[in-house]
């Protein structure tokens, strides 16, 4: 199985985009490990795993636009049910900034 690291540029319920030099084809079936780090000692860090498929990658520009899009689906964490996020207990374990 192929392994690679990237950065986390943008993330929704539904998708991710992922920085990096070298991106999978599109089509292919991903597994991701996303760390949210605590920001602050008020709040504890996250960690996020998912499974998707690349819909979409961007050659072009500089390491800060260079990627892979993903469709995924976050596996269930904390209080899931079905699949269908429990966002009040996500919000509490992520604290927001002012």
């Amino acid at each position: 199985m192929l392994s690679c690291y990237g950065i986390t540029r943008d993330i929704s319920v539904n998708g991710v985009f992922v920085l990096n030099q070298s991106s999978p084809p599109v089509g292919t079936l991903i597994e991701l490990k996303i760390a949210v780090p605590n920001l602050s000692r008020t709040a504890r860090g996250l960690h996020l795993a998912a499974r998707g498929t690349v819909v979409r990658i961007e050659r072009d520009g500089d390491y800060a636009s260079r990627g892979f899009a993903a469709a995924v689906r976050f596996k269930p964490i904390l209080g899931e049910e079905a699949g269908k996020p429990d966002l009040a207990q996500v919000a509490q374990l992520v604290e927001t900034p002012n």
